[in-house]
């Protein structure tokens, strides 16, 4: 997501760096973040890790794995569009 335009997001989260990827549970509570670059591997390790900090029994776990996944990615993209604008 683009918290240049969503300024309560990145205030909420406490981004101050791009990239961030933050894992959240069903709450909207943290579970864990990344700072920085993450290639596609790199980006399911995390998942994985960040999935093993939530209990078992979590109802819409995998709703939180997909759409942490997904902001994960988004947020990747959007950074490097960004920099290659600026290269440009």
């Amino acid at each position: 997501m683009d918290t240049q335009k969503r300024i309560d997001i990145e205030t909420r989260y406490g981004i101050a760096y791009y990239p961030t990827v933050v894992f959240l549970d069903t709450k909207g509570k943290e579970v864990s973040r990344h700072i920085g670059y993450l290639g596609p591997e790199e980006l399911v390790e995390e998942i994985r890790l960040s999935r093993g900090k939530l209990p078992k029994e979590s109802p819409g776990f995998g709703a939180v794995y997909l759409v942490s996944a997904f902001i994960g990615v988004i947020l990747a993209l959007n950074l490097k569009a960004r920099n290659s604008r600026r290269l440009n």
